[in-house]
């Protein structure tokens, strides 16, 4: 997202959802801490989709995320995801690299990869990519913009994104 009118509205409008005092009730923050890929991808494009205004909806395009497990590959496709480690920071030190992602070009700087909350503190997020040392461990980007990785039974927001076509 490079147009911060855009990043303040998605931030109020899917802000509170992700907010830590209802997560542990959340289905999308459910379905992370259980890795269900598909699940997450359902409750961001039928759910949160929905709740955009028309205009936007028709200018986002498709994006396809694949997920690497121990049995086997994840593949979704939506309009709204989880951004992999890959794909913010160009590598991916703590979850198996899928073969297929590459670096958003806005995330190249550091600072891009910063989350704010309501009151323009930096905040750390959850990636779509579980650790590939342990499948209770999930990665995230912190509130300076470097990537680790942390239990999954940890609150912790997301930072769902969308491509313009």
């Amino acid at each position: 997202l490079y147009n911060k009118e855009v990043i303040i509205m998605f931030k109020k409008m899917v802000g509170s959802w992700f907010d830590g005092s209802i997560s542990a009730y959340n289905a999308f923050i459910k379905a992370l801490l259980l890795g269900d890929v598909e699940a997450m991808n359902a409750y961001l494009n039928d759910e949160v989709f929905a709740l955009l205004p028309d205009d936007l909806q028709s200018v986002i395009a498709v994006h396809k995320t694949v997920q690497k497990t121990a049995d086997d590959d994840i593949e979704t496709e939506g309009r709204l995801f989880l951004m992999s480690v890959y794909e913010g920071r160009g590598s991916n030190d703590w979850a198996e690299y899928n073969g297929i992602d590459k670096q958003f070009p806005f995330f190249e700087e550091r600072r891009n990869r910063v989350a704010y909350d309501e009151d323009g503190d930096p905040v750390w997020y959850w990636t779509a990519d579980p650790s590939a040392a342990n499948t209770t461990l999930f990665c995230y980007f912190a509130g300076h913009g470097g990537s680790s990785y942390t239990y999954a039974s940890i609150d912790g927001g997301v930072a769902p994104l969308f491509v313009i076509k």
